[in-house]
């Protein structure tokens, strides 16, 4: 119990000045939708990036403010298939929550640093072996308005697969369980809700 005290003190500490800075103000709720578009391709250098080619994507995903200037929620989705050279396929189809940063800057381009987790539904074929996978995400994105509702960007994401966790299926004794690293760049809009 001694140690939760100080612990608690310190993060009561850290959060005060986030949500200090609306005392002299009314809060306002600023959601943003947005929608991205662009290639996606296993890591360089990892298993899967000798199996599968570069495609493209395509993502959704919706950010709103907490009572903090920097500091934001997002949540998204996206949708992609990877092929390869030879039949196999990867159909991915991840979710994801992160916190988001905005570094304070004042400049006519801001600037975004992303993490989190989330799950998504993956299927190789021909196969047709697939589930449901926890995923770790982390990215990077700097956008600029153009106009009052709008503001266009490019986004740099990565998601981990994290396949090693769970057994191969005991029909297939072949199947080797292996981490997926993904990333994609993608061009980006992303529209005010409430400007």
């Amino acid at each position: 119990m001694r140690r939760v005290v100080p612990v608690f003190f310190f993060l009561l500490f850290i959060a005060s000045p986030v949500f200090s800075q609306y005392e002299e103000k009314d809060f306002r709720l600023q959601p943003v939708l947005g929608l991205w578009f662009g290639p996606i391709a296993a890591v360089p250098g990892t298993e899967l990036s000798t199996i599968f080619n570069t495609s493209l994507s395509a993502g959704f995903f919706a950010r709103l403010n907490i009572p903090s200037d920097n500091f934001l929620m997002e949540t998204g989705i996206f949708y992609s298939q990877l092929n390869s050279d030879l039949n196999a396929k990867l159909l991915t189809l991840p979710a994801y929550m992160a916190a988001v940063y905005k570094l304070p800057v004042d400049f006519a381009l801001s600037f975004y640093f992303k993490g989190g987790a989330g799950m998504g539904f993956f299927q190789n074929q021909p196969e047709n072996h697939g589930g449901f996978l926890p995923v770790f995400f982390g990215g990077f994105e700097t956008s600029f308005p153009a106009g009052k509702f709008i503001n266009i960007g490019v986004r740099f994401d990565y998601f981990m697969i994290y396949e090693t966790w769970m057994n191969p299926p005991t029909n297939t004794s072949n199947v080797k369980m292996v981490n997926g690293h993904i990333f994609n760049v993608g061009i980006m809009a992303n529209f005010n809700t409430n400007p």
